[in-house]
């Protein structure tokens, strides 16, 4: 009584594949629809059964690892029907992974991609946990990855930049004033359709491009005041 919303931060996209009906009636409750979606964190991994079956055999329970490209897209594509938009994250980096499996990663993402599913992709250098089974595994540094990672950082963040855009009124719904909300919504817009040569550089120079923002500090005023400008002008300026 008197809740605004139902939302939540994580969901397991086997469970997804496996419940469609509980997918739907939680969608239903939720009142979800093209201005009210959910985006949860969903852990994609990677698409490489050799990496899912040392170190996450449990992942695609009730099914295999073998398995878990059918299972990411039936569960994307139920979640896309109910207004859900999976944030996927993968994990990159482990010290056998080759070039073979991002390979198989890549094509994994580009199957999402090329049916125009609504879903964020974030391919992330794996960090050894303290109280994980990779406790010991080398902190991960850029010379160590995977060549090909840096194209899949590139293909994964150019359809982000793609579908952050395509979502705009449902990304800015919740803005009251119609001013605001158009200058956010034009913002937004023009910003990440600016940005995509960042990450074209950093595929190419293999990730060396990015040491050219490590000194931006957001944890100071004069930091934040420099990143608003930045914005502003990216957004009423082309690139």
């Amino acid at each position: 009584m008197g809740v605004d919303g139902l939302w939540f931060p994580h969901i397991s996209a086997p469970a997804v594949r496996e419940s469609p009906k509980t997918v739907k009636a939680m969608a239903e409750i939720g009142r979800y629809d093209s201005r009210r979606s959910v985006a949860p964190v969903v852990g994609l991994e990677s698409g490489s059964s050799k990496i899912l079956n040392k170190y996450m055999r449990a992942k695609a329970f009730p099914w295999r690892p073998e398995n878990w490209w059918d299972i990411i897209i039936d569960a994307t594509a139920i979640m896309n029907e109910n207004y859900i938009y999976p944030c996927y994250t993968m994990t990159i980096g482990y010290p056998e992974e080759t070039e073979d499996d991002v390979e198989d990663s890549i094509e994994l993402v580009q199957k999402i991609i090329d049916h125009e599913y609504i879903a964020w992709i974030f391919p992330l250098p794996v960090i050894p946990m303290g109280t994980s089974r990779i406790k010991n595994n080398p902190f991960p540094a850029m010379e160590r990855l995977p060549k090909n990672y840096w194209d899949l950082l590139y293909i994964s963040w150019k359809y982000n930049l793609k579908i952050t855009r395509k979502l705009i009124p449902s990304l800015t719904a919740g803005i009251k004033n119609r001013f605001i909300r158009g200058l956010v919504a034009h913002m937004i817009d023009r910003i990440f359709e600016n940005i995509e040569w960042i990450f074209k550089g950093i595929k190419e120079t293999k990730g060396a491009m990015a040491m050219t923002f490590s000194n931006i500090d957001l944890n100071n005023f004069i930091g934040v005041l420099r990143s608003i400008y930045w914005l502003t002008r990216i957004s009423f300026n082309k690139h």
